[in-house]
């Protein structure tokens, strides 16, 4: 189940290109789009992808049961402050 998350290349659960490899020359995962392949097990933030399935996942939504606010551009309710948004990264 994606909680209708899509496939985010820069997900901290993805592993990066060249692990599990035997010969660390030779990716053993490579991304269909080419300039997503440097994005493949970054480490450097959680991916909005993340928060939004873990969200989903723990059901948070349910901890603002009646949200003030509605999100734009594909955002989410903050679970922590009810009247705010989330918002996904610009990169």
């Amino acid at each position: 189940n994606n909680f209708g998350v899509e496939y985010d290349y820069s997900s901290v659960m993805h592993y990066d290109p060249y692990g599990f490899a035997l010969n660390t020359n030779i990716p053993v995962i490579t991304a269909k789009d080419p300039n997503s392949q440097q994005s493949l097990g970054q480490k450097e933030r959680v991916a909005f992808s993340d928060i939004k399935m873990i969200n989903s996942l723990y059901n948070f939504a349910q901890k603002c049961p009646s949200p003030s606010i509605k999100c734009k551009n594909c955002g989410i309710i903050n679970s922590k402050k009810c009247n705010t948004c989330l918002c996904p990264y610009m990169v």
